[in-house]
């Protein structure tokens, strides 16, 4: 990747700084991060640690740090970067599969068609890259609109959440949680307690949360197998960068590290973030074996939710996926959009391939073919009991 021959550019009222390290940038994000609109993933301390973790290492991606400014006003930060994809150049957000949303962090004064116009100066500033992928994207960031999902831009995933609303606990369960489930929870805990103390615990140091960490990826990396899911934990980089996030960032309670456990065995686990009043649920795992029958899982969330309501948190987010204890608990939904444009003919044939993978991925993995399957699998079933 060729280097920038200037970090300083104009066009009219408009400015624009271009930074490839995040030292450089750094003093300027935390001073604009308190009053832009963002996510927990674009924070100066969640993507300066996957870049430095993961981004290189395993993405090949180079940051492209852009702090942009109106009449001398800050206007936005775009966390961008540009990676190496099997030969071709692909501009994206930071942050990976470790960000549930990408984006901008924004001005509360930013215009976003104003500042449509000048993106395509700024773009123009950048080396040069074959296609241009922006995925994750909300269509608001903190209620604020989005510059860049447009008429273009496709929505393919929903996100789901819970609004505490100004209610607490017991309410939201009754007016939330069907009799059945609490019933069935209250069964459980019932059944727990009689195998030893149920204990809910909130990781407060280093050392308790470090442990509850390793046994979060066991627990995870066990249900990855028994799912076929890609086992992303068995790269050393993701498991470094939840490590690196814990112990730097445990006792500033970004990072939020929970368990549930029966006297000193850790039956669940729960690995997300707390910001802004929003509790970002990110990697819930559970003990397999004996101990599924007691739906560690779901009561872990709901200690987890009891705990968001005595705590002042306003929102518990399930981020994207359609699993459905998401659906079974939401109040709350947003829909996420990519944006896909080439910038050279390589970037063509970048999109074009990507499209057919993803369209025999959905059409092979996707929810109709996984019910044929499954109705196969019970039909032959059948026909082997009878």
């Amino acid at each position: 990747m060729r280097e920038l021959q200037s970090s300083n550019f104009r066009n009219g009222d408009w400015t624009w700084e271009i930074y490839q390290d995040f030292q450089s940038a750094e003093k300027i994000w935390r001073g604009f991060e308190p009053a832009a609109a963002c996510y927990v993933f674009q924070t100066f301390d969640w993507l300066s640690r996957w870049t430095e973790i993961v981004g290189g290492a395993v993405y090949g991606i180079s940051p492209y740090i852009i702090i942009v400014k109106k009449e001398e006003e800050f206007q936005c930060i775009l966390p961008l970067g540009i990676r190496r994809d099997r030969g071709f150049k692909i501009l994206e957000w930071l942050g990976g599969e470790h960000a549930d949303y990408h984006g901008p962090l924004i001005g509360q004064n930013l215009l976003p068609g104003a500042f449509t116009e000048v993106w395509k100066f700024i773009e123009e500033t950048l080396p040069k890259f074959d296609a241009i992928f922006f995925q994750r994207q909300p269509a608001k960031i903190n209620g604020n609109e989005s510059p860049f999902v447009g008429s273009s831009a496709i929505e393919y995933n929903r996100a789901y959440s819970i609004l505490m609303e100004g209610r607490n606990w017991e309410q939201f369960q009754t007016e939330r949680v069907k009799p059945k489930l609490r019933a069935d929870s209250r069964r459980h805990r019932k059944q727990l307690n009689k195998l030893g103390d149920l204990n809910f615990v909130v990781a407060s140091d280093q050392r308790e949360a470090g442990q509850i960490l390793q046994i979060m990826f066991d627990q995870k990396r066990r249900r990855y197998r028994e799912t076929g899911h890609r086992d992303m934990l068995a790269v050393k980089e993701h498991r470094r960068f939840y490590e690196k996030m814990t112990d730097d960032l445990i006792e500033s309670q970004l990072i939020h590290l929970s368990s549930l456990q029966v006297n000193d065995k850790v039956i669940a686990t729960h690995w997300g973030a707390l910001y802004r009043k929003c509790l970002y649920s990110l990697m819930p795992s559970f003990e397999g074996g004996e101990w599924q029958r007691y739906s560690p899982g779901r009561l872990l969330l709901e200690h987890l939710l009891e705990w968001c309501f005595n705590n002042g948190v306003e929102q518990f987010d399930l981020t994207g996926g359609m699993d459905k204890y998401k659906l079974d608990w939401r109040n709350h939904e947003m829909p996420l959009y990519y944006f896909m444009e080439a910038r050279s003919l390589k970037g063509t044939i970048y999109i074009k391939s990507h499209q057919a993978r993803t369209f025999v991925s959905r059409s092979f993995m996707g929810p109709s073919a996984r019910y044929v399957k499954n109705r196969v699998e019970g039909v032959l079933k059948s026909i082997r009991l009878t």
